[in-house]
């Protein structure tokens, strides 16, 4: 009898120690299940604070974007316009003949006008007078030819001076060399490197040719029209300016020597 007793509080023992093992496994897994719960949570929360951030990041980085272009877009309307106001400052008579005489050009349906100023070795004080030696009654008639000290000076070997005149006001002229023979691989006359790059409607002289047969000098027109290519030179049948191009116009006044100049 005791022994039976003894056998029933020993498995009754057991039995108790088992619920308390079976007690605390279930505790210890709820318990790792809500701490994988929780970091389930956390990683979701720390990924949509990513996402969050990266959708600002993008639009602060888009903003920049948008407003650096419109800052490169400012900056080029601002180059542009200066550009424009960069060219030949004239007064406001000269200002006004070199319109007239754009017009004129406009009419005859020319891209460019062209004088011969004749021939100067260097550019001097004396070049104003020496070279409007060729611009004859131009030179009375026409007030910016008054004020060509202000034009851009280009100057190759050589001694022909030549006053470039777009016709529209929007055309830009660039000059760049003419090489040829040594410089070249076939010994043909090929365009070198550029020399100027004028500004919208901008007048400019020019100087060179030290050989009579091939121009040292290529001239390009660009504006709402195919470029305009012309090499300034002289003709060897009758010494005046060779105007084969038929988007030039001569306006070197050949019957006179020399205008006194006032």
């Amino acid at each position: 009898m005791k022994q039976n007793k003894k056998v029933m509080l020993t498995t009754c023992a057991l039995l108790s120690m088992l619920l308390m093992l079976a007690g605390c496994t279930g505790t210890t897994q709820a318990g790792a299940e809500n701490t994988a719960e929780a970091d389930n949570t956390a990683g979701a929360e720390a990924d949509n604070t990513k996402e969050q951030q990266t959708d600002e990041q993008l639009a602060v980085e888009n903003q920049n974007e948008d407003s650096d272009i419109d800052n490169q877009t400012s900056e080029e309307a601002e180059k542009a316009e200066s550009d424009r106001e960069g060219s030949n400052t004239w007064s406001e008579t000269a200002e006004e003949s070199l319109i007239a005489l754009q017009q004129d050009l406009k009419t005859d349906q020319v891209i460019l006008g062209v004088f011969f100023l004749g021939w100067e070795g260097e550019y001097s004080e004396s070049t104003k007078e020496n070279v409007l030696q060729g611009a004859g009654e131009f030179y009375y008639e026409y007030e910016f030819m008054r004020e060509i000290e202000q034009c851009p000076y280009i100057e190759q070997p050589g001694e022909e001076v030549y006053l470039l005149i777009p016709a529209c006001e929007d055309d830009e002229i660039s000059v760049f060399e003419q090489v040829w023979g040594d410089d070249t691989d076939d010994g043909m006359p090929k365009r070198g490197k550029l020399l100027f790059a004028g500004k919208p409607g901008e007048v400019i002289l020019v100087r060179g040719n030290e050989s009579d047969i091939v121009s040292n000098l290529e001239i390009s027109v660009t504006g709402d029209h195919e470029e305009m290519i012309y090499h300034p030179s002289l003709s060897l049948e009758n010494g005046r300016l060779d105007v084969s191009n038929p988007d030039i116009l001569d306006l070197t006044c050949y019957e006179e020597e020399g205008a006194e100049l006032e």
